[in-house]
């Protein structure tokens, strides 16, 4: 038997293996099982739900700019998605528009959809509409609706509120009148900023960061 160096004080594994040649993993699951929709029903029904949405987006932006001309110029977008469509999360961030996956809160039954959080920057505004028009009026050569894989599996979209991006247990929400400790998590040169926003809304801030 092989005696093996010990050039690793640290690690020590007692009795021996046998090499073997590698075997991928068997495939499976073929292609994913879409939900059976309505095309026209179902683009005609997200229609109504984006336009209110983004509606309500463009008039947060306007509010927003007015107490700050600097704010973040973007709003977020909360989709419901299909409890059985797990990796669709992914599809709903588009790295080259600058839109990101916030959030994502998995149901914990086969009756609930899941949501999905998403920062919608404002040069990017009509990307989930386009995509939604899209599905509901043209088909890929095959048939199938355009941009099927992503907009079948939207039950519902609306402008996201503040418990959209809460990931912990919402019961640990804090009531009105309590005060509490919050962490927060920055995107890189947004310090200053977060530390204007606080005075302005007489938050306390300890006052040191960690980079």
């Amino acid at each position: 038997m092989t005696d093996y160096p010990r050039n690793k004080p640290h690690l020590f594994i007692d009795g021996r293996g046998r090499a073997e040649q590698y075997r991928p993993p068997p495939g499976g699951g073929g292609r994913v099982r879409l939900p059976e929709l309505n095309q026209e029903a179902h683009g005609a029904d997200l229609s109504q739900a984006i336009t209110l949405a983004l509606g309500e987006a463009r008039q947060q932006l306007l509010e927003r700019k007015k107490i700050d001309p600097n704010e973040e110029k973007g709003f977020y977008l909360e989709f419901d998605v299909s409890r059985k469509q797990p990796e669709a999360f992914d599809k709903f961030a588009n790295r080259k528009k600058g839109i990101e996956l916030i959030a994502v809160k998995e149901s914990k039954t086969d009756n609930e959809p899941s949501t999905v959080t998403v920062f919608v920057p404002e040069t990017a505004e009509n990307h989930f509409q386009k995509k939604i028009e899209e599905y509901r009026y043209q088909n890929k050569p095959s048939g199938a609706p355009k941009n099927e894989a992503l907009v079948a599996c939207i039950e519902a979209v609306r402008l996201a509120k503040f418990k959209s991006l809460y990931n912990d247990d919402e019961s640990l929400i804090p009531t009105r009148g309590e005060s509490i400790w919050w962490e927060i998590w920055l995107r890189k040169g947004q310090q200053d900023r977060f530390k204007r926003d606080a005075s302005r809304l007489e938050i306390r801030i300890k006052d040191y960061f960690r980079g």
